[in-house]
């Protein structure tokens, strides 16, 4: 393809035309892959080529030119955006419908990023950099496309910048664990409590996960950074104990990338064995999304962790791809119904039908259930009279340090949570 590209570089030199180099990209690739594996994910990579190639008619040449990305080059006339913008625009209008992957149909979004010679630049690999630049900002501003602007690249360095502290941070274990309290909400006793990770970021202060998580799964850090995480939740429950205080589950979250890593169980069980840490005290979140895909793979995985006697939770219940079919197949203990669903409780007559629903669904196939994001008492009673087992919340409490949840349990626990 860079070949190809200094070729018309020249042709184009000689008749005074110009070149468009348009880079697509696969929104959420890496979680695609990871769902459906490899030899899936590159079938689903020729289809989504073969597509490419029947609606970008017209084009010099079409590549495969990363993870999840392609790269189309196009001949236009001189001072021709608006042409390259509408066969960019009719390109992405074709991948709007759902599309067969692994015996499944899944949505995609993909992206496009353009560049322009002679304007972007005169050799192949600037193209090629501006045009992916292009895209990742198109990503980064929710458009379905854009073009190269000086702006983009001081974003992408600002983004390289990032990534590189996260990976320092990673290396000298600059994060902090936090534990949000999870209560019986029928008698208010606490019965658990989550690890939640922030970055203690030098310069910055401390970082929501919401800014850094994404970026480590990305990157592939999200592997690391889970174990340093499990790790230090079975060393905080073991010192919890031995200071006096009861024995609670700790709950963990496990993402998607973390899911599909070989010897999963192993990792986790060589954990616990150096922090002294009992199986059964350990409870991993799991989303949804990370359960999509094989069912034979998912299915071995959670059996493993099942057996090895840790508790599984569906995190975020109701936003993702759960049926009923496999809510009944995979040894799950506990749902989590995600917390957009119990802020509109007492207001939104929806909300309280699904919530409704999902604790039906529970109870009928004996699974425990834990509502998050539990704000007001209105939210907490109607989630009581409705049969909901368990609940945190900033009602309960803020994620805090282990220090202060011991000072949480042992002086307000008893008024705080039996109001």
């Amino acid at each position: 393809f860079v070949e190809r590209i200094y070729s018309e570089i020249k042709n184009s030199s000689e008749d005074s035309s110009n070149l468009a180099v348009v880079s697509f990209g696969i929104q959420k690739w890496k979680e695609i892959k990871n769902t459906f594996g490899n030899h899936s994910a590159d079938l689903f990579l020729r289809f989504i080529g073969k597509r490419l190639s029947d609606l970008g008619n017209n084009f010099l040449i079409l590549s495969r030119s990363g993870e999840g990305e392609f790269s189309l080059l196009y001949r236009t006339n001189p001072n021709a955006i608006s042409e390259v913008e509408t066969k960019v625009a009719e390109i992405l209008s074709g991948f709007k419908e759902a599309l067969p992957i692994a015996g499944a149909e899944i949505y995609i979004h993909l992206n496009a990023g353009i560049s322009f010679f002679p304007k972007d630049g005169n050799s192949s690999e600037q193209l090629l950099w501006k045009a992916e630049t292009a895209l990742h900002g198109s990503i980064a501003s929710g458009n379905d496309f854009g073009f190269f602007t000086p702006e983009q690249n001081d974003r992408l360095k600002e983004k390289l910048t990032f990534e590189k502290e996260l990976r320092d941070a990673v290396a000298k274990n600059e994060f902090t664990v936090l534990y949000q309290p999870k209560v019986d909400l029928q008698s208010g006793r606490l019965i658990g409590m989550e690890a939640l990770v922030r970055w203690n970021h030098p310069s910055l202060g401390v970082v929501s996960p919401l800014q850094f998580i994404p970026l480590a799964e990305e990157t592939g850090l999200i592997i690391e950074l889970g174990e340093l995480v499990l790790r230090r939740a079975c060393i905080d429950l073991q010192n919890w104990k031995k200071k006096g205080n009861p024995g609670f589950l700790v709950s963990v979250n496990l993402s998607p990338i973390q899911f599909r890593k070989k010897f999963l169980t192993e990792t986790i069980l060589n954990i616990l064995k150096e922090t002294d840490t009992k199986p059964e005290e350990l409870e991993l979140e799991i989303t949804e999304s990370a359960l999509a895909g094989d069912p034979v793979s998912t299915l071995e995985v959670l059996n493993s962790l099942h057996k090895a006697r840790i508790t599984l939770s569906l995190d975020d219940f109701g936003t993702g791809f759960s049926s009923l079919s496999f809510l009944s197949q995979y040894p799950l203990h506990t749902l989590k119904i995600d917390q957009s669903f119990i802020r509109g409780l007492g207001v939104d007559s929806t909300n309280e039908s699904i919530v409704k629903t999902i604790l039906a669904l529970a109870q009928s196939l004996n699974l425990n259930t834990i509502a998050e994001g539990i704000e007001s008492e209105d939210q907490r009673d109607l989630l009581k009279a409705q049969g909901c087992g368990m609940g945190q919340g900033f009602l309960f409490s803020k994620p805090l340090p282990i220090q202060d949840l011991e000072d949480f349990v042992k002086r307000n626990a008893p008024a705080t949570l039996d109001s």
